[in-house]
């Protein structure tokens, strides 16, 4: 475990300065600011009238060990995006996931137990607004406020409450670099337990067409244990802008602690217009 932290930790310090731009620093480029593109689902707000639609495709994998059972999931994802630009530094935005599970638990015995689960997650709709543009003095700050809300009564695999979850993100664009953090807060409308959420994160422009970055993320549940660590994760992901409307962003995501899955593979694509 501490040698897939360590290995974490330093593919997020050093994976920008592997890289050698192919364009000098504050030369201005009239395409795509990848940079920018970095963080279009997150700060980057459409314009009025201009829309996205994205596709993208995860694989999940997890492995525990309690007492003498031996546990392994691995969970398959894809989920279907639109966001729209409504004016006034506001975007709303809808996702609907769909995933298949696969379980196989381990005893002491050699015996193996298979389940397979498949359903609709939790379909998402909310609204992000501009609330302070970037200037010299402060950086640029985001709100989001979204719903969540299970599409199958009966599923086994996601929360069966509507929940309200409000985040705040700052960044600050300093070409061909980017820096921003964020907080959210997580509140079901049921039984399930408020949550709260931090990330940090940065991306480095290579050139008009690609970026490198990373994200430090962790979140915990009020009503947890207080000797349990946040479920931390770190991920490192590239931008690939083929043109304008088109980009392409592979992921990779590691588990920090052990209540947070090993491994993550994700690839999405969006296209704007």
């Amino acid at each position: 475990m501490y040698f897939k932290n360590l290995i974490s930790i330093c593919l997020f310090c050093f994976t920008p300065s592997l890289v050698f731009a192919e364009k000098p620093i504050g030369e201005e480029d009239a395409s795509v600011e990848s940079h920018l593109l970095f963080l279009k689902d997150t700060t980057v707000l459409l314009q009025k009238g201009d829309a996205r639609f994205g596709v993208a495709f995860s694989m999940t994998n997890d492995e525990q060990r309690i007492l003498t059972t031996s546990y392994s999931q691995r969970v398959f994802s894809l989920a279907l995006s639109y966001s729209l630009g409504v004016g006034y530094g506001a975007e709303v935005f809808a996702s609907i996931p769909v995933s298949y599970t696969n379980t196989q638990k381990y005893d002491f015995m050699f015996e193996v137990n298979e389940k397979k689960t498949s359903g609709f997650n939790n379909a998402i709709l909310g609204v992000k607004k501009t609330l302070l543009v970037q200037n010299a003095d402060r950086p640029e700050l985001v709100g989001t406020l979204s719903f969540s809300s299970p599409m199958e009564s009966e599923s086994e695999l996601y929360p069966k409450d509507t929940a309200m979850t409000a985040e705040l993100t700052a960044i600050m664009s300093i070409d061909p670099v980017v820096l921003y953090t964020g907080i959210s807060y997580m509140h079901p409308f049921g039984n399930a337990s408020n949550s709260f959420g931090f990330r940090f994160g940065s991306a480095f422009a290579v050139n008009h067409k690609i970026a490198f970055g990373g994200e430090l993320s962790m979140s915990k549940m009020s009503n947890e244990d207080t000797t349990l660590s946040p479920i931390s994760t770190l991920t490192i992901r590239e931008t690939y802008s083929a043109s304008k409307k088109f980009s392409i962003e592979p992921s990779l995501s590691f588990g920090l602690s052990d209540n947070a899955p090993d491994t993550t593979f994700r690839l999405s694509a969006s296209w704007s217009y």
